[in-house]
């Protein structure tokens, strides 16, 4: 009788061992499934587009070759104006940039790249695109606090390649951030 007693209690102890090790697996695939949930909505809130309203602050910068570049300056002012952000190095960063190049006949204004990387390789990559490709500057974290009001969800442009183009009253007509089809590209500008 008492190895029956003992043979029931290990039986007894196995089943809920194993009920419990079910809750726990329940539970731990529950919980990944929300946090899952969460980064597929949030990716998908940041790489969306969000709906144009703002309109943005005067900004400084210097090009590449040193010039002062602003709303003001004669490249942009009162002038429908498409700002490239995009990595040196990354190469989903050039498609977009291939991309804009290939439909800038329909923004009818002025093409900004903003490139994050060194200077060198900020250089270069304007060089593979050619020099009559845009404007360039090299970014840097002013830029990113300036252009950020395009997204109101945003405090800054932390996200290569992101694309705004703005009218000429400067009023954002379309902010994006990851990558876009040839024809969203087209139908942005």
């Amino acid at each position: 009788a008492p190895c029956q007693a003992a043979n029931a209690f290990v039986a007894s102890a196995a089943y809920i061992g194993t009920e419990r090790k079910a809750i726990m697996t329940f539970k731990t695939t529950l919980v990944t499934l929300v946090l899952l949930a969460g980064c597929i909505v949030g990716y998908a809130a940041l790489g969306a587009e969000d709906k144009p309203s703002a309109t943005l602050p005067s900004f400084q910068g210097k090009e590449l070759d040193g010039n002062e570049l602003s709303f003001e300056s004669k490249e942009l002012a009162s002038r429908r104006v498409a700002f490239v952000f995009l990595s040196s190095w990354s190469a989903l960063s050039q498609k977009q940039a291939r991309q804009v190049l290939a439909s800038r006949g329909k923004l009818g204004g002025t093409i900004v790249f903003v490139c994050v990387g060194p200077e060198r390789h900020v250089r270069d990559l304007r060089e593979q695109f050619g020099r009559d490709s845009g404007v360039w500057l090299e970014a840097d974290s002013k830029h990113a606090s300036v252009f950020s009001a395009a997204f109101p969800s945003s405090k800054k442009i932390d996200r290569t390649p992101t694309l705004i183009v703005v009218n000429e009253a400067r009023k954002v007509v379309h902010a994006s951030s990851g990558e876009l089809s040839d024809d969203a590209v087209a139908k942005a500008l």
